[in-house]
């Protein structure tokens, strides 16, 4: 639809094209015949030989300003003719705002410049030229880059960047940065210190680091004795953001304290430099100052029109508010810092995999995991595989939500899995962020204890207890662990006991969750006012936040309960009917019994083709146990016979070795 503008004649060539070619490459790129004669006999035939000439000239053009029409063409009339090429009765030529941006229709601008390109390769770059000085003239600097790009103009390209190259990564142009730094030869970057470290900068924002570091050292190599001031801050924030993203957190907030907030202060790079000494207070655990700071310096750098440090600062107020447990203010914030991410440009880009991580964490929350997994392949998709540290913990949070999500999907054994193996990749979780550490294994962990997976719940928070020992979450685990062996007072006094000494939580959303494992205790224990109590607070605490996700997907004793309070809520009664109305919505599979140790012995068994006698040899009981064991396991899978138990065991991933040590 985007390619084609809607246009329903278009879509149809474009299927056409696929079928015949297997791809949309030829469509694409303009050589598709039957397109050019459709266009040629169907919406060009009626247009005049000077009109279909200027339709060719303006076509290098995505958007054509007001005025420039005239001197690409050489014609005083060109806007007139641009406005009636725009009326209903032959609308190729869109024109909006005032004064007026026009654009050829863009199925209709592929294949004009397409052919204007066969037939005077010439002629394109000099119209390409007569832009790019227009456009420089009008102080536009962007397209005034690209246009000599596409000019082939390497001097003109070095003019415009030694001239405007850090405006421009300020405003988020990085796209046609990268388009002109390609445009030079290596040797020319390699010379010049600002190319290097504007080259160094894009790959950091890319991640790759080992390219920026390549950068860095060509710009040490060229650096003069008197650098300007704004070059010798661009050379500290390159080496402060290679820091954060591929060194530990102290050495990130030494490399950071090395930016001169006063030498930036007369340049463009100030916003950037004000960006970093917040990222220090707020490592320092002043958050309140570091968030004021950085809305004081929202507003500057929006009137500024710097797009990419717009991004940077929305993205860690998002950052900011997520830990404060303002998962509203996170998702509004990453929702604007990701609408300033420039959408043609499809390399990596650490800011917006920060903004989708944000959007995931705020969709899981909200008890949406189908949007959860959405945002966290995203993530992956712009981090790809960049070896960063910063890269890395990012895409396993992104994974970690990931699994979550596809267990409350119904994918239970797929999404306990995937979170396993975040884990792995994770080693002893010491070289992390402590949240992320935090956020895997409560997540983890009652997914695990919800299908019966002791052991692997076991192994969850023996992995977790050096980082969060003394932490709320290692409370709320441990109260989990003793509901599950039925220990429901043990569970209540592990709770109180949180409660009552004010254990701090890394999570803010897990105060909630450490309710309503008291709601379930309770419930157990028969202690009805107490459960009410309790749900109550849950309740009062996950409203103004819009946390869902512990009530959503929690087990149905408890949404029972919940539902038998309604109508005594009181503030909380809208709240817990939003609750009830997502659970109906999204109608989730019920979560299947949980295998016995025994079960899932004998379970692993039956695709051997083992006779019952046998089993019953391998693992030492009676025959008729390993059949009571085997009517569980049929029972528990809902089917009738060995070949369906074996079929569904290995689509829900029962066989997996990676679950194999599952125990009750």
């Amino acid at each position: 639809v985007a390619r084609t503008g809607g246009w329903p004649a278009g879509l149809r060539l474009a299927a056409s094209s696929a079928a015949r070619h297997g791809s949309l490459r030829e469509f694409d790129t303009g050589r598709e015949p039957a397109v050019l004669a459709y266009l040629t006999d169907e919406v060009l035939a009626s247009l005049t030989a000077p009109q279909r000439d200027v339709l060719r000239m303006i076509s290098i053009c995505d958007e054509l300003p007001a005025g420039l029409a005239p001197v690409l063409c050489g014609r005083a009339d060109a806007e007139a003719m641009l406005r009636e090429l725009g009326e209903p009765a032959t609308h190729v030529v869109d024109s909006t705002g005032t004064p007026p941006q026009h654009r050829v229709t863009p199925l209709l601008r592929t294949y004009l410049r397409a052919e204007l390109r066969r037939r005077a390769p010439d002629r394109v770059r000099t119209l390409h030229a007569t832009a790019a000085r227009w456009f420089a003239e009008h102080d536009r600097p962007a397209p005034a880059l690209l246009h000599s790009v596409r000019a082939g103009d390497p001097a003109r390209v070095g003019e415009l960047l030694r001239e405007h190259a850090v405006t421009l990564f300020l405003a988020g142009e990085h796209h046609v940065l990268r388009l002109a730094l390609t445009v030079l030869e290596d040797r020319r970057v390699a010379a010049d210190p600002l190319a290097a470290l504007i080259s160094a900068a894009l790959c950091l924002e890319a991640a790759e680091t080992s390219a920026a570091r390549l950068q860095l050292s060509r710009a040490e190599a060229a650096w003069p004795d008197r650098p300007a001031a704004e070059l010798t801050v661009l050379r500290q924030l390159a080496y402060a953001r290679l820091a954060e993203l591929d060194r530990t957190p102290a050495q990130a907030l030494r490399a950071a304290r090395q930016v001169d907030e006063h030498l930036a202060a007369g340049t463009g790079l100030s916003g950037l430099a004000t960006l970093h000494r917040a990222g220090i207070t707020a490592a320092r655990g002043e958050r309140e100052p570091a968030r004021e700071a950085l809305v004081g310096l929202l507003g500057t750098v929006e009137e500024l029109r710097q797009d990419f440090t717009v991004a940077q600062c929305l993205t860690t107020l998002a950052e900011l508010a997520g830990r404060d447990g303002d998962y509203r203010v996170m998702e509004t914030l990453a929702r604007r810092a990701e609408a300033r991410r420039p959408r043609p440009d499809p390399l990596r880009s650490v800011q917006g995999a920060q903004a989708s991580a944000a959007l995931a964490y705020g969709a899981l929350l909200r008890g949406e995991p189908a949007e959860c997994v959405k945002h966290a392949k995203e993530t992956g998709q712009l981090l790809g595989d960049a070896p960063a540290r910063a890269a890395r913990d990012l895409r396993l949070f992104a994974e970690t939500l990931r699994g979550a999500a596809e267990f409350e999907l119904g994918g239970w054994h797929a999404g306990l899995r995937r979170m396993r193996r975040v884990r792995g990749r994770l080693g002893t979780g010491r070289a992390c962020p402590t949240a992320h550490v935090a956020l895997c294994a409560v997540l983890e962990q009652r997914a695990a204890l919800r299908l019966g997976a002791a052991g692997q719940a076991r192994e969850t928070v023996r992995w977790a207890l050096p980082v969060l020992s003394g932490s709320g979450e290692l409370l709320l685990m441990r109260a989990r662990t003793q509901l599950r062996l039925g220990r429901h007072h043990a569970a209540s006094t592990v709770l109180r006991s949180l409660a009552d000494d004010g254990t701090p939580m890394t999570l803010a959303w897990v105060t909630i969750e450490a309710a309503l494992v008291g709601v379930q205790a309770a419930l157990a224990a028969g202690a009805r006012d107490r459960a009410a109590r309790l749900l109550d607070e849950a309740l009062r605490t996950a409203e103004p936040t819009g946390v869902r996700f512990p009530f959503v997907f929690a087990p149905r004793e408890l949404v029972g309960f919940l539902t038998s309070r309604l109508g005594g809520l009181g503030t909380g009664e809208r709240f817990a009917g939003e609750i009830l109305a997502l659970r109906r919505r999204l109608h989730t599979p019920p979560m299947p019994a949980p295998l016995t140790e025994r079960e899932r012995s004998v379970l692993r068994l039956l695709p051997t083709q083992r006779s019952i006698d046998e089993i019953a040899q391998d693992l030492t009981v009676s025959p008729n146990t390993v059949k009571t064991h085997v009517r569980g396991i049929y029972a528990k899978l809902d089917v009738r016979s060995r070949r369906e138990a074996v079929a569904i065991a290995q689509a829900r991933g029962l066989l997996d070795a990676e679950v194999a040590d599952f125990t009750v």
